[in-house]
């Protein structure tokens, strides 16, 4: 077969996740490498950028509020997240329920966030 440069070299774009999907000489269990294979270099500049764009924006947020419970939500994330570096394909439920929560908890944050900067213009407006 070769190396996963081997054939990243030979299909720049990917082979398509018809042939990764199932038994095949193809597949990984890394999702990094997963998802490399399937959609090739695009693929790869679209993670780069989905997980940098989730963790600056949801993470980053849950991590650093006061809240403990914010903190777990977001480090949990990101240890699943890793985790699925080694085995996963970042497509199981457990996952995009996971990334859902994450999202939810920190638009639930933000909001909590604009209360509280509103209730202080309004006090010291008055």
């Amino acid at each position: 077969m070769g190396t996963y440069f081997d054939l990243l070299s030979d299909h720049p774009l990917g082979v398509g996740l018809s042939h990764t999907l199932g038994l095949n000489d193809w597949g990984s269990a890394s999702a990094f490498f997963f998802w490399v294979i399937s959609g090739g270099l695009p693929a790869l500049i679209l993670l780069v950028f989905f997980f940098g764009y989730i963790f600056f924006y949801f993470c980053h947020p849950l991590l650093i509020s006061g809240n403990n419970v914010y903190k777990y939500i977001a480090a949990s994330f990101i240890g699943h997240s890793i985790h699925n570096l080694s085995y996963g394909n970042w497509l199981a439920p457990f996952f995009l329920i996971h990334l859902a929560i994450l999202i939810m908890t920190c638009r639930q944050l933000m909001q909590k966030m604009k209360f509280q900067i509103k209730s202080k213009f309004e006090i010291t407006a008055n």
